[in-house]
């Protein structure tokens, strides 16, 4: 089973606030590290910052959304690849990601945010909606 990940990226949501001439506006950052799998050795390397389980994440050089690289995840069962992402509570977030199906064994996708307290006890579960092809 495979599947490649063209990029993606979580982005602390910065709600907009009254500027003054001599303070600077607030932008959204980017809180997922290498979301577009450019950083690593190159084609079939693992890309930087991802941890994978029961699967393997390498760059692809093809197809790419983006950039030079996408990620393939390839598994033989119900795969996974994850980064912790710190954030502060009460934040708001969005997540936004591209994956593109190039297996017929492949029966769905999607994404999933796990939320854990300072603890890393599991507090929260959210799915994206999933993509049935």
């Amino acid at each position: 089973m495979a599947i490649v990940l063209l990029s993606l990226m979580v982005t602390n949501l910065i709600p907009p606030l009254p500027v003054s001439a001599s303070a600077p506006a607030l932008q959204a950052s980017e809180l997922i590290q290498n979301g577009g799998f450019e950083q690593g050795g190159g084609q079939g390397t693992t890309p930087t910052s991802w941890n994978t389980s029961n699967a393997v994440l390498s760059q692809a050089t093809s197809p790419v959304r983006q950039g030079s690289y996408s990620g393939a995840l390839t598994t033989s069962g119900q795969g996974v690849f994850f980064q912790d992402v710190a954030v502060v509570p009460g934040g708001v977030y969005s997540l936004a990601g591209y994956v593109l199906k190039n297996s017929d064994s492949v029966r769905e996708a999607f994404f999933q945010v796990m939320w854990l307290d300072a603890q890393g006890n599991e507090i929260g579960l959210n799915y994206t909606q999933r993509v049935n092809y």
